[in-house]
């Protein structure tokens, strides 16, 4: 991995033009994949109710299962006294990553399962978590080697209807499961299907405790920006449906930009105070989010300068997050979007 450590390479890989979506996938793997070699990754932990979590799968691969037809089961079975702390947006990959391959390798009309099972050891909780398929599976041979770099079963990626994949998301997984003290297995059998095992010892806070803490919404507060009109600048498909369905959920209305000249153009030609805020991904062709976030500022009108400006990105790095801020964001939120958290940014702006 000596080349996609060097500082050089990533800077390269960052210019490249993004319009393809198989291309910011692999670019986002490969800095994902950087990062975790050189010790860059730092989990930020707090608690993760299951409700949020489910929340997430609804929202993000549900869709995906019932995009093909298939039957997407998530079952759960956990403490009703303890809540896990965990990085969300760290399991959330783990999940995501796992899923949406046992998705893309099962057939219109398959099944995929995903389950999970908390069990508390003293002050501490064990999760498991299963995710099962009966899809296309894989050979003994190649299950050998699935959690290794750039590693595909060419019986597999040679069925056109499946897409292109980078090769990294299963050593990702691998790699992350590791830094949160957790082990992951597999078993497969070709044309029966797969099932991928991950444990993880966490930390875990009472519900009560949680409760006391939380800065919940008032009971009015999922109405209070019902109205309200978004622009989302995303050029990924995926994430402008996931946008687009929160939001709806909340009331609120969104205009896609599918690049940020486009952003750009649509926020200078709107009347002023027709945004009540923009939610701004950071890798996009033509105009990245931080040249759009300074030409929406530029602009000489008022509403430009004090219209909240929210990243979306998978990078939550410390330097990550000030050069948002150096360019005029006011906030950041990580990807794949979770609705409470989104709702949550956007709310703060107006109770401001």
């Amino acid at each position: 991995m000596e080349q996609e450590n060097n500082p050089a390479t990533i800077d390269c890989l960052k210019k490249i033009d993004t319009s393809s979506s198989y291309l910011l996938g692999l670019i986002n793997d490969v800095l994902d994949m950087s990062r975790i070699e050189s010790g860059q990754i730092v989990l930020y932990k707090e608690p993760y109710p299951v409700e949020e979590f489910r929340q997430y799968m609804d929202s993000v691969l549900r869709p995906l299962a019932e995009a093909k037809h298939q039957n997407f089961i998530f079952n759960v079975n956990v403490s009703e006294e303890y809540i896990p702390i965990q990085d969300k947006l760290r399991i959330n990959q783990v999940v995501f990553n796992l899923v949406s391959n046992a998705i893309k390798y099962t057939n219109e009309g398959g099944t995929v399962e995903y389950s999970v099972d908390e069990l508390m050891q003293g002050s501490r909780m064990l999760m498991k978590i299963v995710v099962k398929d009966n899809g296309r599976g894989m050979s003994e041979e190649f299950q050998k080697v699935l959690f290794q770099p750039y590693t595909q079963e060419d019986r597999v990626r040679s069925i056109a209807s499946v897409g292109g994949g980078s090769g990294l998301g299963l050593a990702i997984v691998k790699r992350l499961v590791t830094l949160m003290d957790g082990t992951i297995s597999v078993s497969s059998k070709v044309n029966v299907g797969s099932t991928f095992e991950v444990q993880l010892p966490v930390e875990c806070i009472t519900v009560k405790e949680y409760q006391a803490k939380r800065n919940c919404f008032h009971p009015d507060d999922d109405e209070a920006l019902r109205g309200k009109k978004i622009l989302v600048c995303e050029d990924n498909h995926i994430n402008q449906e996931i946008a687009m369905f929160i939001l709806k959920r909340y009331g609120i209305q969104a205009d896609m930009a599918d690049d940020g000249l486009i952003g750009k153009n649509m926020f200078s030609g709107s009347m002023p105070g027709t945004y009540y805020a923009v939610l701004m991904d950071l890798r996009m062709p033509l105009m990245d989010g931080y040249e759009t976030t300074q030409a929406i500022r530029a602009l000489p009108r008022e509403d430009a300068k004090t219209i909240p400006i929210i990243a979306m990105t998978a990078d939550v790095f410390e330097e990550d997050i000030a050069h948002c801020r150096k360019v005029g964001m006011n906030d950041h939120i990580a990807k794949p979007l979770e609705p409470n958290a989104l709702y949550e940014r956007l709310l703060r702006f107006q109770k401001k």
